[in-house]
């Protein structure tokens, strides 16, 4: 990787491909503030969030103290902390490598780069909305749509939020689950659909100009799971899904 030119604000590359060698190799980048977990998409994401509300709502009718989870329509609100593994693609090993070895992502003339300090491991927290609704010729069985964001990121000791490094994704899949026992606790999960990965390097190059390089990768997705509820009401109204 050579210097970044005066020409280009910033480069996309998809996930998993280097940039090319030469002159216009990741572009310098205008100061930006967005917040350490931003990234490209965000009103698409919110817009994603509202119709899957909406729809949720919609087909979300009253329930019954007698419902069963399985027999009712239901509309869930994820959150929790991800620390996401990198275990594939050219570009996000080698930007590990960087952050590993305390280097910035920018390259000097002379092949050089800089120490910014350790690199905490890659944190954040993620969010995820959908709803199920009651298969009625399968007991136990529901099927729905799940949206999933998770937001992560990492600053080093040297170098803060100018040579920071945030890798997000977003999901939109098909879901189902289903309670193979009597009582409406223990429940399996699966979701297949589509999804998008988002990587964002900060850094500043030697004039102190802040620079960055983003990259984008899309393709299906998939997760299985096991789940257990918890029902704080008497009614099952509300339950906590682990």
């Amino acid at each position: 990787m050579s210097r970044p030119n005066n020409h280009s604000p910033s480069r996309s590359n998809t996930l998993g491909s280097s940039p090319r060698q030469g002159r216009d190799s990741p572009g310098r980048g205008v100061t930006d503030h967005a917040h350490p977990c931003s990234s490209h998409g965000t009103w698409e994401l919110r817009i994603c969030f509202g119709l899957f509300l909406v729809l949720g709502l919609l087909l979300a009718g009253p329930v019954t103290a007698q419902d069963a989870p399985s027999e009712r329509r239901q509309v869930e609100l994820g959150l929790g902390l991800v620390a996401p593994q990198l275990h594939g693609g050219t570009e996000l090993l080698r930007a590990r490598e960087l952050r590993e070895q305390e280097r910035s992502y920018f390259e000097g003339a002379d092949g050089s780069r800089r120490s910014v300090g350790s690199y905490p491991r890659l944190f954040g927290f993620s969010v995820h909305l959908g709803f199920q609704h009651p298969v009625e010729r399968v007991e136990g069985l529901t099927l729905g749509a799940a949206a999933r964001t998770a937001l992560t990121g990492s600053q080093p000791s040297g170098g803060g939020y100018s040579e920071g490094y945030f890798f997000n994704s977003v999901t939109l899949a098909l879901a189902a689950r289903h309670y193979p026992f009597r009582t409406p606790r223990l429940f399996l999960a699966a979701e297949l659909g589509l999804g998008s990965v988002l990587t964002k390097n900060r850094y500043q190059d030697e004039a102190g100009v802040q620079g960055y390089f983003h990259q984008f990768g899309i393709g299906p997705s998939g997760s299985a799971g096991i789940g257990y509820s918890l029902r704080p009401r008497r009614d099952g109204a509300i339950s906590l899904d682990i």
